[in-house]
């Protein structure tokens, strides 16, 4: 319908819709878009209904002045903005359209702007179709808009939402980008994007996010053989598993090669719907001091190899994890930052003989507290705590965390010079940890966020703990304690459970007896324990496999998770 005018047809219909013009004016439409009805330039338009679409399938709507006063303050405040109207269509098959239009030389003169077409529908029954098309930001807003139907329908309603671009084939849901166009239920084009969306990482813009979902799977499989599939965005290629907890995804186009390309998937359709929407800048870009203090929301399999020339901050980036979103997660550029971050305060909650007690600039910057990290909000906001009531000077990085971890509700600010535990717990990593090495400790500082997040997790691994053989635990909290990269408090009942779940599960559970059977073979340990550690090595650590086993099959039935791995994604 590009370029046509006067009702867009042919000059024959020109000549028709005057005609029709004449004994019957234009008048408010029974459909309204922003509590303000829209405009009908047919009868069709008045009524929002068109009942033969084989004598007229085309309703023409014009924008009253507030409308169109809407939408130009939404546009002059860089507000992205799309069209979206909601159309109930009567039982049989065939494409709906909806357009924006201008307003052209005459009168009744309107040239078409863009239109999205969706895809062949059939209905055995009334049904509703959503159909949106986003606003060029480099063009005048529009006139007017039109719908067409090759089936009866009633327009249910129309709005102006925020920009988004994709397609739930499930629900109906087809939204265009500025170019407009047919759109396809198998493969979704997002190069659109580019002309509404921010196009690059930086002080004042943030790349869009995709959100997936996908059918819910007939059976999610085995521990073994979990249901999956495998989608491709540009040149990038990702399996997904399907998950009982989590039916959505989000993929960060910061994390793609291509921030703008098509999504397609591998055989049998399994998602219905992707969608693509702003990260908005006044939310997600770094504040005027370059600290990043909103977490971008995504799978933990996205962090691994997240490009850091796309990072916000030059020395870490920050996440949600999008399972668990009170868990966030810092990724750091190496040891050194993360140290001057949670040396301190991993010395004040977890380091034998050191617990309860702020250590010094000195040893922060001679000690190295751990590769990675987990703090739970009580514990941080004890920290700080300390820090007031001692008066004692911290160093930028920790005034940083203390300001992140308040803006996301992990510490609250009592108002009267301390802090109490929110909601939710940080966990950590660093690119100077080699490519296993980043996994297996995002794997278990993974499983610490989810044990400070889920009582009934807890208690399962309560239950394990209290039934775990004794020599095999007289072994490990000998390990605990006497390995000098750790020298865990193993008075902690908290911490102890907590650990104990964790190195159970940061391998899989096929390594798990290698791990500790090796462990209980060095010198270190063994000249401490050697009855504990000759019994570890004799029977292949098989109270620690069989216990990596039942934790492996609680968090697949649970999250589809399993021994090794927290991640749902994973890049091809």
């Amino acid at each position: 319908m590009k370029d046509l005018k006067i009702l867009f047809c042919s000059i024959l219909m020109v000549l028709v819709v005057c005609v029709s013009a004449c004994s019957q004016k234009k008048g408010d439409s029974i459909v309204t878009c922003q509590g303000v009805p829209l405009v009908g330039l047919n009868k069709e338009a008045v009524n929002a209904t068109i009942k033969s679409p084989e004598k007229q399938n085309c309703m023409y709507f014009e924008f009253t002045d507030k409308q169109r006063q809407t939408m130009l303050a939404k546009v002059s405040t860089k507000q992205r903005l799309a069209l979206q109207a909601v159309i109930s269509v009567s039982a049989g098959n065939g494409k709906v359209t909806l357009g924006i239009m201008s307003k052209g030389q005459g009168e009744n003169e309107y040239v078409s702007i863009s239109e999205v077409v969706s895809p062949s529908l059939e209905f055995d029954h009334v049904d509703n179709v959503t159909l949106s098309l986003c606003f060029d930001p480099q063009k005048p807003v529009p006139s007017g808009m039109y719908i067409s139907s090759t089936m009866p329908c009633t327009v249910s309603s129309v709005s102006f939402i925020d920009a988004v671009i994709g397609a739930d084939s499930l629900n109906n849901i087809w939204a265009a980008g500025p170019s407009g166009g047919e759109m396809n239920s198998g493969v979704i084009d997002f190069t659109d994007g580019m002309k509404i969306f921010d196009t690059q990482m930086g002080p004042n813009s943030v790349l869009p996010k995709i959100t997936i979902a996908l059918y819910p799977p007939a059976s999610y499989g085995t521990m073994e053989e979990p249901f999956s599939t495998v989608f491709h965005y540009g040149p990038d290629s990702f399996k997904l598993y399907a998950s009982p907890s989590q039916q959505t995804f989000t993929l960060q186009t910061a994390s793609m090669t291509e921030p703008f390309a098509v999504l397609s998937e591998d055989g049998k359709p399994n998602i219905h719907a992707a969608f693509m929407s702003a990260n908005p800048a006044d939310e997600y870009a770094p504040n005027e001091d370059g600290i990043v203090t909103k977490g971008l929301t995504c799978d933990l399999g996205f962090v691994f190899d997240w490009p850091m020339n796309k990072w916000r901050n030059k020395d870490y980036e920050l996440y949600v994890w999008e399972e668990f979103p009170e868990v966030l997660i810092f990724d750091f550029k190496n040891y050194k930052v993360q140290n001057e971050f949670f040396t301190r305060l991993a010395y004040f909650v977890e380091k034998n003989g050191y617990k309860g007690t702020l250590v010094s600039d000195d040893f922060v910057r001679e000690k190295h507290g751990y590769n990675a990290h987990d703090y739970k909000g009580d514990d941080i906001a004890r920290f700080f705590n300390l820090v007031n009531e001692k008066n004692f000077r911290i160093n930028a990085r920790e005034k940083m965390l203390r300001q992140i971890l308040l803006d996301n509700g992990i510490i609250l600010n009592n108002g009267d010079g301390t802090y109490s535990g929110g909601k939710g717990a940080v966990i950590s990593i660093a690119r100077e940890s080699g490519s296993d090495l980043r996994h297996t400790l995002m794997a278990h500082e993974s499983w610490h966020g989810i044990y400070f997040t889920d009582s009934d997790f807890r208690d399962y691994v309560s239950e394990l703990y209290d039934a775990f053989d004794k020599t095999s635990m007289e072994f490990l909290r000998t390990y605990f304690s006497v390995y000098p990269s750790l020298q865990y408090d193993i008075t902690d009942d908290y911490l102890m459970h907590n650990e104990f779940m964790a190195y159970h599960l940061q391998q899989s559970v096929s390594a798990t007896g290698p791990y500790f059977k090796t462990r209980a073979s060095w010198n270190t340990i063994a000249s401490n324990n050697p009855a504990a550690c000759n019994y570890v090595v004799r029977n292949e650590a098989k109270d620690f496999v069989e216990t990596s086993r039942a934790l492996s099959q609680y968090v697949f039935d649970h999250w589809g998770f399993k021994a090794g791995s927290t991640v749902l994604v994973e890049r091809q």
